[in-house]
């Protein structure tokens, strides 16, 4: 690694703490060989390349960055924080002795790119953009120790108005001490060349931008500061929903083809000692069964409501949803800039309406949603036209499932297809107010479900408990039976018996707390037999 590589190490570090995540967010520039492009030697102005570092235990995991571009000079990768889409860029400018035309070329290659992986995320800026800026004053940039503007300094300054991002160092309330990064070789004085951008978003947040001099990596002569901030994001956790339990596919096990899989999973069913308790035996063999049914045969979850729409419906929904939503996103962008151009045409007592309401953003603007509205209709026929294709299919099956529907069945079958107002989805019912004893209003949610918990207390004469105290008691109750219970060998059921019972379940019925589908009664019912018996045999022996 060449000694001008070293000199560039450790320039732009972003520390990063958000409530109440513990962690920090390490993000460093290098000009030496990239990290994660993997670029190797120099480019025509000699830029040994641009690194991103992440730390392992920063809110934004490792895990969640993908690298969108890599070049030379320019690197831009995604990543999330708490939900939250993140763009980073670490870019290296040309310097301030290039020419005008390789300047203007590089920075209006640089805003294409971002605006090509823009995708709504917020971005966050680490550049040696080898320019000055301060004179000209915005959102994004203060006038702390201000420079003058120079042509890099506006194509940069553009570009963070365009991202909505801004400078901390340039403001009085967040830059502490000297800002000074580079320095001359031949007077050695610093100027303000390494800057690092955050999204405007985070204005509000605790915000502390610093040039730390002790930052070194190890070179001879002095040549980049570590530009330093620090921000403090209060952002909300977001609760994960409690994940729910596996269901078993129905179809699945109906389909002949699975017969041996079904099979072998009974098969290999835990075999409990004369000893161990009924309840626990039961409990042994309906976890076995359960936990291989759902691992082999589990239910595809679908996107779409409605359970016959094909795969290509659900891909052709996905698009028109997308397409939905940008377009209403563009439109109220639309209407909110008409009224923004309408008051400044009415506060301004020469300039007319159109010259505000124009430019470039409003044409792209206006194309974009014009071609999202030719996309969506196009795409909404083809779902419209798969739509009808798959009903029509659903109900050619339910006719072939009614005329091969047995007769204890066949009433079931047919009112799938007239679907009575019982068959139909209901729809949400509001809550009801909820009253203590006394006749105050239960207020939250805590109170709400003591309320339920003391009127069944007292419907049931019940007392308040444990799962473990009432297992507990409950053994010690059977243990002390004393008595005699005998009953006659002729009245208990035979092998043959048990085995009709499960043939002749319904296949259609909704499965229980078990999770296990009739249908594995009815169509595994000698396996079934074979497995259960001996626990009818403890329960009743």
């Amino acid at each position: 690694m060449t000694a001008k590589g070293l000199s560039y190490a450790w320039q732009n570090w972003l520390p990063l703490r958000c409530q109440p995540l513990q962690g920090m967010l390490l993000l460093r520039r290098a000009d030496n060989v990239s990290a994660l492009d993997g670029t190797q030697g120099a480019d025509d102005r000699s830029c040994f390349g641009v690194e991103l570092w992440i730390h392992e235990a920063s809110p934004c995991p490792p895990s969640s960055i993908v690298l969108l571009h890599s070049s030379p000079t320019v690197l831009i990768a995604s990543g999330r924080l708490e939900g939250q889409a993140l763009r980073f860029v670490v870019a290296h400018g040309p310097h301030r002795a290039h020419a005008s035309s390789v300047k203007q070329e590089w920075w209006k290659r640089l805003n294409h790119l971002c605006h090509s992986f823009d995708g709504n995320g917020a971005w966050i800026m680490m550049l040696d953009a080898n320019c000055r800026v301060g004179s000209s004053t915005s959102n994004a940039i203060g006038d702390w120790q201000a420079d003058p503007e120079d042509e890099s300094g506006q194509l940069f300054h553009k570009l963070l108005l365009e991202l909505d991002a801004w400078l901390p160092a340039t403001f009085c309330h967040t830059m502490f001490d000297s800002g000074g990064t580079l320095r001359q070789k031949r007077s050695g004085e610093f100027d303000r060349s390494d800057f690092v951008a955050v999204p405007s978003i985070w204005r509000s947040c605790t915000c502390q931008a610093w040039v730390e001099p002790h930052i070194s990596a190890g070179h001879v002569l002095v040549d980049h500061l570590a530009s330093i901030l620090t921000l403090e994001v209060s952002l909300q956790r977001r609760n994960k929903a409690a994940s729910r339990a596996k269901r078993i596919d129905v179809a699945a096990l109906a389909d002949p083809a699975n017969d041996a899989v079904v099979g072998q999973i009974i098969q290999t069913a835990p075999r409990p000692d004369w000893v161990v308790d009924a309840s626990e035996h039961a409990a042994l063999l309906v976890d076995h069964l359960y936990r291989g049914l759902s691992t082999t045969f589990p239910v595809q979850c679908k996107r779409m409501r409605k359970g016959y729409l094909s795969e290509q419906s659900e891909a052709l929904h996905r698009i028109v949803a997308s397409l939905r939503h940008s377009v209403r996103e563009r439109k109220a962008a639309h209407r909110l800039a008409f009224i923004r151009c309408a008051w400044l045409a009415w506060r301004s007592a020469v300039e007319p309406f159109h010259t505000f309401f124009c430019g470039r953003w409003l044409l792209q603007l206006e194309v974009r949603t014009g071609l999202g509205c030719m996309l969506l209709r196009r795409y909404g026929v083809a779902l419209r036209r798969s739509c009808r294709e798959d009903r029509n299919q659903m109900y050619a099956n339910l006719a072939a499932d009614v005329e091969a529907a047995s007769p204890a069945e066949l009433h079931t079958a047919v009112k799938r297809v007239l679907r009575p107002r019982k068959f139909r989805k209901a729809g949400l019912d509001p809550l009801p107010v909820l009253y203590k004893a006394n006749g105050e209003q239960c207020g939250s949610a805590a109170e709400v479900t003591d309320t339920w918990r003391e009127h069944f207390r007292v419907l049931e004469g019940g007392s308040v408990t444990t799962p473990d105290s009432l297992l507990s008691a409950c053994r010690e109750r059977q243990n002390s039976f004393e008595g005699i219970d005998q009953i006659d060998a002729a009245d208990l059921p035979a092998w043959i018996d048990l085995e009709a019972s499960f043939r002749r379940m319904s296949g259609r019925k909704a499965a229980g707390p078990d999770l296990l589908p009739p249908m594995l009664c009815r169509r595994f019912s000698p396996q079934l037999t074979t497995v259960f018996w001996p626990l009818l045999l403890k329960t009743m022996c």
